[in-house]
């Protein structure tokens, strides 16, 4: 009956919901949110090294460009027409506008449908030197390139769209999301499925009819579900305690666990990692303060209620036992 009794007590914690051991573990959660930190602080950083690749590829390759339409110009900046014949050959794609400003004047301007209302001043002779900027402009990102001429007296002003270089940075991003995402998922699995396989392992050791404990405290003449201790009666039946001078005790569920467990085999000593193994099988994060509590709370309980306030003992260093 003992051995039926315990292992009918196995199979109804094997049978517990399997998510209770892990969507109830704070270890999970947490270990799922170091994991889903390091993996966020990995892509940001991968990320913005992409970014910045991609955006000073797109800017040395605007450079160069502009550089190209001058050095193809070389000394003829007279001649408007060659100049217009240069710049419209580039104008297309990627690059929105090109320009020729000679002596603060403006003398071709080739732009795309795109660009046609963004503003762009002439620079005066005094303010003409290599320069690059990125503008924003009706969802355009493009590389603003001021390339002076060799006379000092104009310069080729030429937009490039960075909108490809974004295209591919939000290709990127989601690669890097997906990857992230499959490999939080499989390492959520692997951690969700560690955590079942101990549970299910201490659940079946803890239950084993040659480890469990046989109840030799019982009284023929009661049911298999009463233990009489000094003093009073467990009934397991009606999860209460009833003293010898017929009064009877409810007590809160992790205490009536407590006693039950000690009592389950009295003058042995129960270590406090069995306890909380009992109390609390699915939840790791107890610790020794807990059982001593919930001992506390137990005794001082079962002392109002008229229990020998000695019948719980403490045995130093090693655990508690049921006095007898």
């Amino acid at each position: 009956g003992n051995e039926r009794r315990w292992q009918g007590r196995g199979r109804r914690l094997l049978k517990q919901p399997r998510r209770s051991a892990v969507c109830g573990n704070r270890t999970f959660w947490r270990s799922l949110g170091v994991i889903l930190l390091l993996i966020l602080l990995f892509d940001g950083l991968y990320l913005y090294r992409s970014w910045s690749t991609l955006m000073t590829a797109g800017t040395a390759q605007a450079q160069l460009l502009a550089q190209t339409v001058v050095e193809s110009l070389a000394s003829n900046h007279e001649d408007e027409q060659k100049i217009r014949n240069q710049l419209q050959k580039i104008a297309f794609g990627s690059v929105h506008y090109a320009q020729f400003v000679h002596q603060g004047e403006v003398r071709v301007d080739i732009r795309s449908p795109e660009v046609l209302n963004l503003d762009l001043e002439p620079l005066g002779t005094d303010q003409l030197r290599p320069q690059t900027q990125r503008l924003w402009t009706d969802g355009l990102l493009l590389v603003d390139t001021i390339t002076p001429l060799s006379d000092s007296h104009g310069y080729i002003r030429v937009g490039v769209s960075l909108n490809t270089v974004l295209w591919g940075i939000l290709q990127e991003t989601a690669f890097v999301a997906g990857v992230s995402l499959a490999a939080l998922l499989g390492l959520s699995l692997l951690l969700a499925a560690w955590l079942l396989w101990r549970t299910r392992h201490r659940t079946e050791t803890s239950s084993s009819p040659e480890e469990a404990p046989a109840i030799a405290w019982i009284m023929p003449d009661l049911s298999p579900a009463v233990v009489r201790l000094n003093g009073f009666l467990i009934d397991d039946s009606q999860k209460m305690i009833i003293t010898d001078d017929g009064h009877s005790l409810t007590l809160p569920p992790k205490e009536y666990c407590l006693i039950r467990f000690l009592a389950s085999q009295p003058g042995r000593v129960f270590s406090e990692e069995e306890i909380r193994r009992e109390l609390w099988p699915e939840d790791r994060s107890m610790t020794r303060k807990d059982t001593t509590h919930y001992i506390y709370l137990l005794r001082k309980r079962l002392r109002e209620n008229g229990v020998q306030p000695d019948l719980i003992e403490n045995v130093r260093g090693h655990g508690y036992k049921i006095s007898i």
